[in-house]
């Protein structure tokens, strides 16, 4: 045993000392270098050793030469430079044709412009560290619909009317169409291995279409299939006629007067006509009115709706009853919890148009 151990401390200790050499030798080399220049990462890519050997470099106090306390000081006066610089592009707007959009809205460019105007090359995750420290947040840009100062006037007016009239979501039936294709909603985006693609998402020029009416509320859903049966690429036409003959007539208007709602429907034209409006009224359904127009965030039923196009599209139809298949079996697997907290929501989506003055909200407001 200690012939074993003799031999193996002789032969290991030459290496060892052949690694220290090496060390040494790149930690003069190190110190040589301009701390605000790099971030750890970029010197342990260049030096080929891991981030925890650049730290131990970095407060180590006993290394020769120029390293001896120095080079904490040097970098934590280097990181204070780039975080500035690091700030100061992600504050950076540019305005074009009257929009206003972010100059460096990701990592990547605020990276590319570091290393273009300033010299500086730091990794993505650097950069996203010094963004949090510099308290940003990553958010996601909602996309709205282009308004103007009168659609926020009717969008205030229309919630200080549900407000006054204390229509929460409870008292509310919502209704809207959507039309369903067979183009691929799966999901934009996908984790691949290093050297594997993607998976394309196929989108037909004229894919299959089918037309669904949906309202729902609490302890309340209805579905109503329309189907072109000419054409199963131009969709349903919904006419004022078709309208109230096809959709509202028989059960839903029999379930919407018994349930003694408020029933809810957009700015439409076969929603808003005479003869819509006046049918309803002669079968004992109250209507909300004043609906406002590009406002879909009101609408708890839009959310339904993207749920279900995620989910249709993992069936991947090719035909129109496949279509209608997948919209009927996802349709009944929503739960019931799932459209009343969607319904819900309405309450808190009011009160936040209401503070801001008919004005869209962000996802902090929200």
């Amino acid at each position: 045993t200690v012939s074993v151990l003799y031999w193996t401390f002789a032969h290991t200790m030459p290496a060892m000392r052949r690694l220290h050499a090496t060390e040494v030798a790149l930690m003069r080399r190190f110190a040589r270098l301009d701390p605000a220049r790099y971030s750890t990462h970029a010197l342990a890519r260049d030096f080929r050793v891991s981030s925890a050997t650049v730290s131990y470099w970095l407060n180590c106090t006993h290394l020769p030469g120029q390293l001896k306390r120095k080079a904490p000081k040097n970098c934590l006066k280097a990181m204070r430079a780039r975080r500035r610089h690091v700030g100061k592009l992600a504050r950076a707007t540019v305005k074009i044709n009257n929009r206003t959009i972010p100059a460096y809205p990701s990592t990547t460019c605020i990276q590319r412009q570091l290393r273009r105007a300033h010299k500086i090359e730091v990794s993505r995750v650097t950069i996203r560290t010094d963004l949090i420290a510099l308290g940003f947040v990553c958010r996601v840009r909602p996309r709205v619909p282009c308004t103007d100062q009168a659609d926020f006037a009717r969008r205030y007016t229309f919630v200080r009317h549900v407000i006054a009239r204390r229509l929460t979501a409870n008292r509310i039936i919502f209704s809207d169409e959507k039309l369903f294709t067979t183009n691929d909603f799966s999901g934009r985006s996908m984790w691949v291995s290093k050297d594997g693609h993607a998976l394309p998402r196929e989108n037909a020029r004229w894919p299959v279409k089918l037309m669904v009416w949906g309202a729902i509320g609490r302890g309340f859903r209805m579905l109503k299939i329309l189907r072109n049966r000419t054409n199963d690429r131009e969709g349903f036409k919904l006419t004022t006629e078709s309208y109230c003959r096809i959709v509202l007539q028989g059960d839903v208007v029999n379930a919407l007067r018994a349930s003694g709602k408020t029933f809810m429907q957009d700015g439409a034209a076969c929603h808003t006509a005479g003869r819509t409006l006046r049918y309803l009224a002669s079968k004992g359904v109250q209507v909300l009115e004043g609906w406002p127009a590009r406002s879909p965030d009101l609408n708890p039923i839009e959310r339904l709706w993207a749920i279900l196009q995620v989910r249709v599209s993992r069936h991947s139809p090719r035909t129109i009853d496949e279509l209608e298949a997948a919209v009927l079996e996802e349709w009944a697997a929503v739960s019931t919890a799932t459209i009343d907290g969607v319904v819900d929501d309405f309450d808190t989506r009011v009160a936040t148009v209401n503070a801001l003055r008919g004005g869209w909200p962000t996802n902090r407001d929200r």
